[in-house]
């Protein structure tokens, strides 16, 4: 289907659910006014998500696309950069456009599903553009989750000095990281919890990585809630360490950043408390 057709066909649509691999997204929506049941699959490695929780209402899932070409994004070196201003950089970070940072001009455009606020924003290669892959919805077979025990992040992380990201999944409701610990080389599956990710995917596992825990501390507060810095250094440090997941959230509703890291941020999501779930995969050999 071609992009401007679809978000033409978008308004009033309702997600239903998502799923992302680390390659391509699907959402699973009832589409516009019809409430036509569709599938819509995009390749992408760059995400932001800021779901809507259990208690929001139904209205809160209504959504449309939009779809941004980044046109006046500032340019440095034929890439796309921060504005060089705070309220310019605010804005960016609103409409998500700061996930392009670093891109190469005309290589990508941002496309949204938005309510009164963006639900998911994504990378989307300007090749890839032109047309999305619609499907019609199909049951997906009911997965069974296989037995895991919790462990506290103050456990897992060391264990994590050089471990390889083996593969990921997301499904709107909890982030899934098969990883392979460096210790002792046991393949796990890391479950978190999670409405709120971003991810900086490069298209190939595995990776050496390690999980770092920011637990907001010295994150700006006004009314209760987290807000960004009153400076620009202070925004975009906030930016690249993505504690902007944290903005408008209450102070104590969550209990910091949990941060995939290779070298740069892989994927961080926003964490409700310091357990995982952990699932032995495969016994060391």
């Amino acid at each position: 289907m071609k992009l401007v057709d679809l978000i033409a066909r978008s308004d009033e649509s309702e997600l239903l659910s998502l799923r992302y691999d680390g390659f391509v997204l699907e959402q699973d929506l009832l589409l516009g006014e019809d409430a036509e049941p569709v599938t819509v699959r995009i390749p992408t490695h760059r995400i932001w998500t800021c779901l809507p929780t259990g208690e929001e209402s139904k209205s809160s899932r209504t959504c449309a696309f939009r779809y941004d070409r980044l046109a006046d994004l500032a340019v440095q070196n034929n890439r796309y950069v921060p504005a060089s201003d705070f309220v310019g950089v605010m804005k960016e970070a609103r409409a998500n456009r700061a996930m392009a940072y670093g891109t190469k001009v005309g290589e990508y455009g941002v496309l949204s599903l938005a309510s009164a606020r963006r639900i998911v924003s994504f990378l989307v290669r300007a090749d890839d553009a032109d047309e999305v892959e619609v499907l019609p919805l199909r049951e997906l077979p009911r997965s069974t989750t296989p037995m895991a025990n919790a462990m506290k992040l103050s456990d897992l992380i060391p264990r994590t000095g050089d471990a390889e990201l083996l593969g990921l999944r997301y499904d709107g409701i909890a982030l899934e990281l098969d990883l392979l610990l460096d210790d002792d080389w046991d393949e796990v599956r890391v479950r978190i919890p999670t409405d709120r990710i971003a991810t900086r995917l490069a298209p190939r596992y595995p990776q050496v990585c390690f999980l770092l825990h920011d637990r907001l501390e010295g994150l700006a507060v006004s009314r209760g809630r987290y807000v960004p810095a009153s400076g620009f250094v202070g925004v975009m440090k906030e930016t690249r360490s993505d504690r902007t997941l944290a903005y408008g959230t209450k102070v104590g509703e969550y209990c910091g950043v949990l941060s995939l890291h290779a070298g740069s941020k892989l994927v961080s999501c926003l964490i409700r408390t310091d357990e995982v779930e952990v699932q032995l995969l495969q016994e060391p050999s």
